[in-house]
């Protein structure tokens, strides 16, 4: 299919989508995509360019995001979060079917926390993350490993990242492995 048929069955989407309401589904699953789409960006930010030309397009759509989130979703008016979702992706040209391709859905993480038949959902990923990296951290502050071991743990890390909202159970695994090149337990 053509990118601009796909662009605009996109767009037919968006208007039926804002005509006829929007679901929390619906609303969470575009909330969870940009969210996606601002992660790769934040990690892209570490390689701006002096003029920080990116860096700023991300704090713009950071404050963005968090205007969503305040006046919509913490309502609970899903139609006007999609609205307003929608207006974000226009603005800042996001392609909605790339940034949700494999993406975890809220219907998974109900469904099994994002498991997809795996060990680990995305919470306890999340957990994972925040404790190995500030494992990481308390190493090289007590000198048990040197700065550019760490440096070298947070580019593996970074590669797997995407891992965390498309296969938490893989994320993990992952993660076990690239720890134990570090952490001696």
């Amino acid at each position: 299919m053509k990118t601009t048929l796909k662009k605009i069955l996109l767009m037919t989407l968006l208007t039926i989508s804002t005509t006829w309401g929007c679901s929390e589904s619906e609303a969470f699953n575009k909330m969870m995509a940009i969210n996606r789409v601002q992660q790769a960006m934040t990690l892209e930010t570490q390689h701006d360019d002096e003029e920080r030309t990116l860096t700023k397009m991300l704090q713009a759509l950071n404050a963005d995001m968090q205007s969503v989130n305040d006046i919509y979703m913490l309502q609970n008016d899903y139609t006007g979060a999609c609205d307003a979702y929608d207006k974000v992706i226009q603005k800042y040209n996001i392609d909605l079917e790339k940034a949700s391709k494999d993406m975890l859905t809220i219907e998974e993480l109900q469904k099994d926390g994002g498991k997809k038949g795996g060990s680990c959902s995305l919470g306890e990923a999340s957990i994972k993350m925040m404790d190995t990296v500030g494992k990481m951290q308390k190493l090289m502050e007590s000198a048990e490993i040197a700065m550019g071991e760490f440096e070298e743990f947070n580019t593996k890390h970074e590669k797997i990242m995407p891992l965390m909202t498309t296969n938490p159970s893989q994320y993990c695994d992952e993660l076990n492995e690239i720890a134990k090149e570090y952490i001696k337990e």
